[in-house]
This record gives C-alpha cells, structure tokens and sequence, in this order.
C-alpha cells in the first residue's frame, strides 16, 4: 500500500467516525451495524493482500438491568495471492450469541463483560493452485 491510500484512507475514516456510547442500557430493543477490515493469515506468505472484510448485524434485547441478549449475523471474504500469484479467496458467514452483563452504573463510561458462542460457515469460493504441505 502506497502512503497517498494511506493518508486516503486515514482521512475517510476520520471523516465518518463519531462516538457513541452503545453499551448503556436505557432501551429495550436496539440494533447496530459493524464493519470490519480482515488482515488475512494463513498458511501463505502474507505480501500481497486483497481487499478482505466482515460485516455484521445485530440486535441487542434488554433483559433487565445488568443483563442483555445479542444476536449478530455478518458476511465477510478473506482473499489474496499464493506463493504462485494465484489469486483465492473464501466467503464467511458468522452468526453469534452473546450475553452481556453490566454491573456498573457510570456517567460517561459503562464498561461490561460478555460470553457468548457462534457459528461460521465458510466456503472456498477461488481455489488456490499452490498446495500447502
């Protein structure tokens, strides 16, 4: 990556960011959109990388005070070249569930934990002609 996509980049993501504060629990049903940039590492040298992402939906159901449920779904693709240049690249398809608690009640700041567990399911969609060992 050349340093003009660098700053390029920088720039774009400064230009849409804001703050929120989504983890306070002052709702009783709430949604959200996430978008995730993927650095792809696998078994090949990783130096030339291909656009690779994850997006994801979810929605957050208040169940009392301290506790909530979230549900999350998303769509992604890992990509790049192997040691020949051939290009691969897989589809992911992560669904989850995760339980949040909150115990603590602060103006600007509401850390919490959560647990929870998921499912991907991915597919070969490029396959690679250079075979690992």
């Amino acid at each position: 990556m050349n340093m003009k996509n660098i700053i390029s980049s920088i720039l774009i993501t400064l230009l849409f960011t804001s703050i929120h504060f989504a983890q306070f629990n002052d709702y009783s049903v709430k949604g959200g959109i996430q978008g995730f940039g993927i650095l792809p590492d696998t078994d090949f040298a990783n130096d030339d990388f291909k656009a690779s992402y994850l997006g994801r939906v979810l929605l957050r159901f208040n169940l009392g005070r301290l506790l909530d449920l979230e549900l999350g779904a998303g769509y992604g693709i890992i990509a790049g070249d192997d040691p020949v240049n051939d290009y691969w690249k897989s589809s992911l398809i992560p669904v989850d569930m995760r339980l949040l608690f909150s115990p603590f009640d602060a103006a600007n700041l509401n850390p919490y934990f959560y647990a929870g567990g998921g499912y991907l399911k991915w597919e070969v969609l490029n396959k690679p002609l250079y075979l690992t060992p």
